[in-house]
């Protein structure tokens, strides 16, 4: 199951169209783990063996690629200033959650916040 999840989180990052749309690919990954948990909830009664195997796989594929701390920030910084309008409160919190459980994946946090720190200062800026 481990090989498996993180095969299919890699094929993201091998297709260049993917990459393109960093806000786009961060909603694919979300999609990923989304899908992973049910299948881990359904089929293995979340079974803690499963679960462990799944969260390392994430972990581990997130931390394998430098390019997703700017990814998230990209993703969060898109979700606060336009893709939260017209959203419940409700929605709101379930998209922060899950960005949020991405967010505890990565161990370079501090790089996720200086790229998160320059798109609000261009916000402020511009």
């Amino acid at each position: 199951m481990t090989s498996h999840i993180q095969e299919t989180c890699k094929q993201l990052f091998i297709d260049p169209e993917r990459v393109k749309d960093p806000v786009a690919f961060v909603q694919r990954l979300l999609e990923e783990k989304h899908k992973h948990d049910k299948i881990t909830s359904l089929a293995f009664n979340n079974d803690k063996t499963f679960q462990k195997a799944l969260n390392s796989s994430f972990e581990y594929f997130i931390n394998s690629n430098p390019r997703l701390p700017e990814f998230i920030s990209l993703f969060v910084d898109d979700r606060l200033r336009k893709g939260l309008r017209g959203m419940s409160e409700a929605d709101v919190e379930a998209v922060l959650d899950k960005v949020m459980m991405l967010f505890r994946y990565l161990q370079e946090k501090d790089v996720f916040e200086k790229y998160y720190n320059i798109w609000q200062n261009d916000f402020f800026r511009g």
